[in-house]
């Protein structure tokens, strides 16, 4: 059955296609980019981090650590029941308090140079940890710094004093593991 507006069956067609349409075509041979378009702001080369932004980047993650720390003697003397009394409860064992900032400092250092190789501190003030090759730290790395930065720490702060004055501001742990700060 054949509805009103149906023409039928498809048949062939012949239709003869003599050229293949060409569009015209816009051949430039200028280098140049045009004037009111700015080209790629050139890009600064990664220096090495000064001792103020350093001893800044250090101070923003003594801050965080300290808060950490007294976090977790809250909650000590809050289970122990001392909670009028927490500082009493460092004075008892002073030694324990030490190791538990201790291993509060690995951490921080560890995870945070392993994972974004660089700490709070360092993100705040524009710094970032690479190998002397320009590469991140791996996890072990970052770990071995992070012990070393411990041990830094114990001698007096005498490892992070040394960025104050070394000639690419690296620390004591920093030239150990073949690392340097740079400013991104």
């Amino acid at each position: 059955m054949q509805r009103p507006f149906d023409s039928g069956p498809a048949g062939p067609v012949d239709v003869a296609i003599s050229d293949v349409p060409v569009a015209p075509v816009a051949v430039s041979f200028v280098s140049e980019p045009p004037a009111d378009i700015p080209g790629p702001a050139p890009r600064r080369a990664p220096g090495r981090a000064s001792g103020a932004r350093r001893v800044a980047g250090w101070a923003i993650d003594l801050a965080f650590l300290v808060v950490a720390l007294a976090a977790h003697v809250f909650v000590a003397a809050r289970l122990c029941g001392m909670l009028r009394s927490a500082p009493d409860l460092v004075l008892v064992a002073p030694a324990l308090w030490i190791s538990v900032g201790a291993v509060l400092a690995l951490a921080w250092s560890w995870v945070f140079t392993a994972l974004w190789s660089r700490t709070p501190g360092m993100a705040f003030t524009g710094q970032r940890l690479c190998t002397l090759d320009g590469r991140p730290l791996g996890p072990v790395a970052a770990f071995a710094r992070a012990l070393l930065a411990v041990l830094s720490g114990a001698l007096g702060m005498f490892g992070f004093v040394l960025a104050l004055f070394d000639l690419r501001g690296q620390t004591l742990h920093d030239k150990l593991c073949g690392c340097v700060a740079i400013v991104d």
